[in-house]
């Protein structure tokens, strides 16, 4: 029907723009090819920023709005809408124009309801347990299980090896590979954890070691650990 050709249209336009956000992101001049038969050069961040910014516009009304089962793994309004925040969040940076009123608009329609229902998990196992295609909190993701994907990187390279038996799946699922993990600090009776690297997390949090703001990211391969710090 000429309703699904459309929102077809529209998933596949938001698709474009995500992958050019990602290229936009790393290198800031990309290309910007709308056709297969011709060869272009490097694109501004402003005519990148622009082209990304039209192109969700233009699809996010022809999308699904969420939740919609039948749409699982594809792309919905929300989604679209979280793009779109992504690129004026940091508009700053992108092409030295701050967008934070634009920024927050798109926030305050999401958590109204304009592009979908979203709300918080009340436990965060809900959103990487066997039965979160029901969580409201989750806005773009797509399904993976034993018969769909399990083996591929996003679950073996990045999931800690308890995580079939923390996340109920039971024998489903193989062990993970203890990928990229965040270390705790504290347990959950609130003590801090006596380990060899002593409370990474809050190290790397700027509560000790007068690091300020940062972002820590603990990742492992095999028996390898890295802590990767930002400063913000």
């Amino acid at each position: 029907s000429e309703e699904l050709r459309t929102q077809h249209i529209a998933e596949l336009k938001t698709l474009r723009a995500y992958y050019q956000l990602q290229l936009f992101d790393l290198f800031h001049t990309p290309p910007i090819s709308t056709s297969n038969y011709k060869e272009v050069g490097n694109a501004s961040p402003k005519e990148n920023f622009r082209f990304i910014e039209e192109s969700l516009k233009e699809a996010l009304p022809a999308l699904p709005k969420a939740p919609c089962k039948q749409y699982e793994g594809r792309l919905t309004q929300g989604a679209a809408a979280t793009l779109l925040m992504r690129l004026y969040f940091n508009a700053s940076w992108y092409i030295d124009e701050p967008m934070w009123r634009e920024t927050r608009a798109v926030c305050e329609q999401l958590l109204q309801g304009a592009y979908g229902t979203y709300a918080l998990a009340t436990d965060w196992t809900q959103i990487w347990n066997v039965g979160n295609g029901d969580c409201s909190a989750l806005i773009w993701s797509y399904p993976q299980s034993k018969q769909f994907t399990y083996a591929e990187f996003y679950y073996l390279n990045f999931m800690h090896y308890t995580a079939p038996e923390q996340f109920g799946c039971g024998t489903d699922l193989p062990d993970g590979y203890n990928g990229c993990h965040l270390t705790p600090s504290y347990d959950p009776a609130g003590h801090p954890y006596q380990t060899a690297l002593g409370c990474p997390f809050e190290y790397a949090s700027g509560w000790h070691g007068g690091m300020g703001r940062t972002t820590a990211l603990l990742c492992g391969s095999g028996g390898a650990l890295f802590l990767c710090a930002h400063r913000g």
